[in-house]
């Protein structure tokens, strides 16, 4: 409830709250603005009642009061090409596509000897696949491991005192390419000259809509197209190394985690569905 008050010609209103129906920026600075006017109303009612001088609170209440203060988010200091290498991370992950297209290349009778021989090998041509998924996946993590250990104690990159969640970042976006390839190369009966062109074609693509060649590239598309940055596999990479830097809270990098996850598991499913419908007259 309101109340009123008239003294010395001053009103004031007492007992004053605040109801919003969400939370958010605009509803936290209301809140901030609401609880310092009703400190400085509850000073000046005091000085008004004990007889103090009025115009010598409401000065030192006036110097106190600090506006476009600058708070940064974060106390770790960013280099501004450092985006640039986690792009250059996010290339060697995506660049394990060409390993998941020879995977599934290698075991289609219509392109090599190799791949007939495959298909009339005893052994479950869905197991053989994903052991060879896994055996990518193991070996494209070991690059990137490789990588990430060059950049960070040859090149001194920073990585916030985080570099074991940067290696499992890394790791997730290499099985994210070697999947990506394996479901290209199981698209269709194209030749292998073609699907390797597709492949490079959406690998560089994807990196340089990241910010690979142009840093501010990402930015663009975050303020015109931000879906795109969340479909695009090397901008997920990227910025899933870049918010550990960034951020001190890890639900960002977790959810960009989750993100690379489903990627791994809906492009290797999709390839294993394209490639168990293949079927041949005679091999």
């Amino acid at each position: 409830m309101l109340k009123n008050e008239d003294i010395s010609g001053i009103i004031y209103t007492d007992n004053m709250s605040l109801t919003v129906s969400g939370e958010g920026i605009e509803q936290t600075i209301i809140k901030s603005f609401l609880e310092q006017y009703k400190i400085h109303e509850s000073i000046l009612d005091t000085a008004i009642h004990n007889t103090v001088d009025l115009s010598a609170v409401i000065s030192a209440l006036s110097a106190n009061i600090q506006c476009n203060t600058y708070i940064p988010l974060t106390e770790r200091r960013i280099d501004p090409f450092s985006s640039y290498f986690y792009n250059l991370i996010a290339m060697v992950a995506l660049f394990g596509s060409m390993t998941g297209l020879h995977i599934a290349i290698e075991n289609q009778a219509n392109f090599s000897a190799r791949g007939a021989r495959n298909c009339c090998s005893p052994v479950n041509r869905m197991t053989s696949k994903f052991i060879s998924l896994l055996g990518s996946f193991i070996a494209q993590s070991v690059c990137l491991v490789i990588s990430v250990t060059y950049l960070a104690f040859v090149l001194n990159i920073d990585f916030a005192d985080r570099l074991g969640y940067v290696y499992l970042a890394s790791i997730l976006g290499g099985c994210v390419g070697v999947s990506m390839g394996f479901f290209i190369g199981s698209i269709g009966k194209l030749s292998e000259a073609v699907k390797m062109s597709i492949t490079m074609t959406v690998t560089m693509t994807s990196c340089f809509l990241s910010g690979l060649m142009i840093a501010d590239l990402k930015g663009i598309f975050l303020l015109h197209a931000p879906w795109l940055n969340k479909i695009n596999p090397a901008a997920v990479i990227c910025d899933s190394i870049y918010c550990l830097v960034v951020y001190d809270d890890l639900t960002v990098f977790l959810e960009k985690a989750v993100t690379l996850v489903i990627m791994i598991i809906v492009f290797a499913f999709l390839g294993f569905i394209l490639s168990r419908r293949e079927k041949y007259a005679s091999i």
